[in-house]
């Protein structure tokens, strides 16, 4: 019900007469007063009437018997309102004042209807004992003529929230909607979300108990906590110090395009243009209704700080079995593993040989028989379980050698039945000791390729008769074949120690023949080239390569080697620390930030999913990057365990080398050095991707990539190592051109134009190209092509175009495997770097991420083809992977392919507007707390860190394998 008392026609005219009397050229009258009632049987009042420069109205709105709980909605419309002369509004609660104007102006776009929600009925002054609350409506306007308005007052019965109590509300461009939530007892932090189906660009708003309530998007600067929405919105806010409540706000965006809304860093605001403010476009009503969302605004809890401790300790306690796990591995491998026990008896031999006593004795002191008997006391479960850690190949060679010595004893005591005599007995268990010594041999080095099959060619022991001398030519034979099948040099002259024999009887091959023919070969090219002119050394291109033997590269043994790449990990580990102490700095600014101005559209986090702790908004997408803390300090760990063993070998060759055996050299260089830097580049991604999660925007996002790309570097440059130990380019130069690239990628992220993909694409190829080049012709491309121009310049001038048309004569390359995977390697990267400069992606840190990726999975895919067992590459042909590599291998394309899984389920997108990428927020996965995105940062450290592994242990079926026998790819 409404009661008006409107003097105005007599007042005004009385008003009018006596200013003209006394002269005054300014007309006034006085104001037109209205009361309007509200209370439990009037809901709805409603008011027309007319203001001017010369009257204004002023309404009394009186409401008693209201609940609490409820509150008082006002409606206001003018359709003769208009922008040079506004209608003004002003509602005065108590010590509150809030106000808007009509025709109302948001980014650029005038309505002539303005809703909006007074404060809750018992939000009043403390001291008012009164059940009578009264709330002042003013109406004016400067326009010198009537202007006609409408207002309206009505009761909002469902005015607070409880928790998992969803609500449904119709929010307009013109009218928003407003509830508020008390916290109940207990109850600290809550989550508020609001979805909708309409793709309408909305505003979401948590702010504090304090009245007024800002509603409207004209003052963007007082809206507590808030974010732009068109799917969804969530906000974690935690209960205000100083009140027990709060208010939820969803308003509607005069635009359908979130991303039309310009987030400033600098100013602090969400600024909405509002330079077209001065001159809008009108909305007509029609527009208006098109411009509304149904939303569903719902209160739920958040995890407790319990579960936070719950979900981190689970994650320790993961890291911990890992931990147990590998110790128990190295436990078995050190005391009862075959393998072990092997190079005890690799040691031994060298002891009894040589003579070598510190070698041995600075290894663990104990004696190899003392190993042996632990591995004959090992059970059989044990044993097993050593056979599925350290390779199945040992166990089962054992059980052979095992049964291989059971028939010769059988043997024995056959022919002692059949009366075979001393001499002959003699003569036999000669022959047979001698393929014992053999079989021995091919256990402990698998890759001289002596495998069972021999021992089954032997001729037949159990025959009195049998002839030594055939069982020898018989024996002899099928050695050979098996030596020149696979081209391995000087075994048998390690297999058979006799000193009363001479082992070059049975195997007729020179020890050194792996070095020297090579090495013959070199010398009659260089005396050839001496007999003919530099014009006459014309080839085919592809024919143009050398694969040279480890032992015949030219680099140092021992500390001065490991020496050479210990720079890598010591000068990674200044840039880590001194490159993530601004950074840190800088994304803590943006922090503090975010939690002072309240906009969460400058950071892209999963609302959905995002635990604030400590100060940061989402700590669990921080605390996820510990998996590469951790790992990385472990295989920093592993790799110094990794490094005492070595030091066997290492001294090993160190004593060949005095000794001016060097042909002797057994195994492939580690370095140690690099392996040390994996760790500390591991280390650095969990310091990058935890500060790049503080506030993940497209412009902090390099943060992330950049120690992406070093691990990535690091990981093409330990494959290509493992058979290249006397290429050792400076850690400077490498570095230099790690921080170039990073630079180079900084400028595809800032200013991805036309231009930079044209530099980016000659650059790029031109690189691929050459270091292809380089590749295939073993790091002499330079001093090729220096040929191939002095070749061109002596064919034009002696004018024989024959020799010229001969040097580029197409042929088979003479590295097939080589060739096509380089040529495949240059084929994708010219795709993917042409599709970059069609396309253009904005996103070019994460396209260029992926084609390094790909490199180094093609270089992987290179390495394991050669070592396939059934694969047959000049002579490293037939390697017996170990099921260690295996095992890594297997673990690390099992999380790789989990991290893809998840990876692909992106939770956010800074491609994005923050609205738009606020559409693929997903709730949490795992443990409440763990989100996706976590889920592939654990994923994606535990296959880097497999990844590295397998990388280290790639060469161990190497080990005692004479480097003369190891070929260079």
């Amino acid at each position: 019900m409404a009661t008006i008392f409107s003097p105005w026609p007599l007042s005004c005219f009385l008003s009018s007469i006596l200013l003209l009397l006394s002269g005054s050229n300014v007309a006034h009258c006085e104001m037109v007063e209205a009361v309007l009632e509200l209370n439990d049987t009037a809901s709805l009042a409603n008011v027309t009437g007319f203001v001017s420069a010369s009257a204004s109205w002023t309404l009394r709105l009186e409401t008693e018997g209201i609940s609490s709980e409820r509150a008082i909605r006002i409606s206001t419309s003018s359709s003769y309102a208009n922008l040079s002369f506004p209608l003004l509004i002003s509602v005065r609660q108590g010590r509150h004042i809030s106000s808007w104007t009509l025709p109302f102006i948001e980014a650029g776009h005038a309505t002539p209807v303005v809703s909006k929600t007074l404060c809750p009925l018992f939000n009043k002054p403390m001291d008012d004992n009164s059940t009578i609350n009264i709330i002042y409506i003013d109406v004016s306007t400067p326009a010198l003529n009537n202007v006609s308005f409408n207002l309206s007052a009505s009761i909002i019965n469902q005015y607070q929230l409880r928790i998992n109590n969803p609500v449904n509300e119709v929010v307009s461009a013109s009218s928003p909607v407003s509830y508020v939530f008390e916290y109940p007892e207990g109850v600290d932090r809550v989550l508020v979300k609001v979805t909708s189906d309409s793709m309408t660009c909305a505003l979401v708003s948590v702010q504090e108990g304090l009245c007024p309530v800002d509603q409207l998007l004209d003052y963007p600067d007082h809206r507590g906590t808030f974010q732009t929405m068109q799917l969804l919105a969530g906000i974690n806010i935690k209960r205000p110090v100083h009140q027990n409540f709060i208010y939820i706000v969803v308003s509607v965006y005069h635009h359908d395009n979130c991303s039309q809304t310009n987030h400033d860093f600098f100013d602090g605001l969400v600024t909405l243009n509002t330079a077209a403010n001065y001159n809008p476009t009108f909305i007509s009503s029609n527009r208006l209704q098109e411009l509304s969302k149904t939303v569903t605004i719902e209160i739920s809890h958040t995890l407790s700080y319990s579960g936070y401790a719950v979900a981190c300790v689970l994650l320790v306690v993961a890291f911990g079995l890992l931990v147990i796990g590998i110790g128990i591995f190295f436990i078995i491998d050190e005391f009862c593993c075959y393998r072990r026990h092997v190079t005890y008896k690799f040691l031994k031999k060298l002891k009894e040989e040589e003579g070598i006593e510190d070698i041995f004795e600075a290894v663990d002191g104990e004696e190899a028989e003392g190993k042996k008997r632990k591995w004959d006391k090992c059970t059989s479960y044990l044993k097993m379980a050593c056979a599925i850690i350290c390779g199945r190949q040992y166990f089962n060679k054992l059980n052979k050698l095992k049964e291989k010595e059971e028939k010769i004893n059988q043997s024995k005591e056959n022919n002692n039945e059949k009366g075979v005599t001393g001499d002959e007995e003699e003569e036999t268990d000669f022959s047979l000791t001698k393929r014992r010594h053999s079989y021995n041999r091919a256990v402990s080095d698998e890759e001289l390729g002596i495998t069972d099959h021999l021992l089954d060619q032997n001729p037949d022991t159990n025959t009195a008769t049998n002839d030594t001398d055939t069982a020898t030519a018989t024996y002899d034979r099928a050695v050979s074949e098996e030596l020149e099948d696979i081209k391995v040099t000087d075994s048998l002259l390690d297999q058979s120690h006799d000193p009363n024999t001479d082992p070059n009887q049975y195997t007729n091959i020179d020890p050194n023949h792996g070095a020297n023919t090579d090495q013959n070969h070199d010398t009659n090219t260089a005396t050839n080239d001496t007999a003919v002119t530099k014009c006459d050394r014309f080839c085919s291109l592809l024919k143009k390569t050398n694969d040279p033997f480890i032992n015949e590269l030219t680099f140092v043994d021992g500390k001065k080697f490991q020496d050479s790449y210990n720079p890598y990990w010591i000068y990674l580990s200044v840039i880590v620390v001194f490159y993530s102490l601004p950074v840190y700095q800088l994304m803590l600014t943006y922090q503090r930030y975010v939690s002072v101005s309240g906009s969460e559209d400058f950071c892209y986090y999963n609302t959905l999913c995002s635990h604030p702790l400590w100060g940061l908004s989402a700590f669990n997408n921080v605390w996820s990057n510990v998996s590469f803390l951790f790992l990385g300090v472990l295989f920093i760990f592993l790799a110094i365990r990794r490094r005492s063993i070595y030091r066997v070998y290492e001294s090993i060759n160190i004593y060949y080398e005095n000794k001016g055996k060097p042909e002797r050299k057994v195994g492939v260089p580690q370095y140690f050095g690099i392996y040390y830097a994996s760790g500390v580049a591991l280390i650095g991604e969990a310091l990058m991707s935890g500060a790049y999660h503080i506030c993940p925007t497209g412009n902090n996002y390099q943060f992330d990539t950049t120690m992406m790309f070093v691990l990535l570097t690091l990981g093409i440059y330990q494959l290509f190592k493992s058979r290249n130990p006397d290429i050792i380019p400076s850690p400077h130069k490498l570095l230099l051109l790690l921080s170039l690239l990073i630079l180079f990628i900084a400028f595809g992220v800032i200013y991805p134009t036309m231009a930079f993909y044209i530099v980016f694409f000659f650059i790029y190829e031109l690189g691929v190209v050459w270091v292809s080049l380089q590749l295939y012709w073993r790091w002499k491309a330079w001093d090729i092509l220096k040929e191939i121009r002095t070749d061109i310049i002596c064919a034009v001038e002696s004018k024989d175009y024959a020799k010229l048309r001969e040097r580029f004569t197409p042929s088979a390359p003479a590295d097939s495997i080589r060739f096509f995977y380089l040529l495949m390697i240059n084929v994708i990267n010219f795709g993917w770097s042409l599709g970059l400069l069609i396309i253009r992606p904005r996103d070019f840190a994460t396209n260029f991420l992926f084609l390094l990726i790909v490199n180094y999975l093609l270089s992987l895919s290179f390495v394991l083809v050669i070592k396939l067992p059934a694969h047959h590459y000049k002579n490293c042909g037939r390697k017996k992977a170990l099921l260690k590599p295996f095992i890594y291998l297997s673990m690390s394309v099992a999380f790789w392919l989990a991290g893809f899984v998840f990876y692909t389920q992106e939770v956010t997108n800074w491609l994005d507007s923050p609205a738009v990428s606020r559409n693929n927020n997903k709730e949490c996965f795992l443990f409440g707390f763990y989100d996706t995105h976590d889920m592939w940062h654990i994923c994606s450290a535990f296959g880097i860190f497999f990844s590295f592994l397998l990388m280290m242990t790639l060469e161990d079926h190497v080990e005692f394998k004479k480097r003369s026998e190891i070929r260079v790819y």
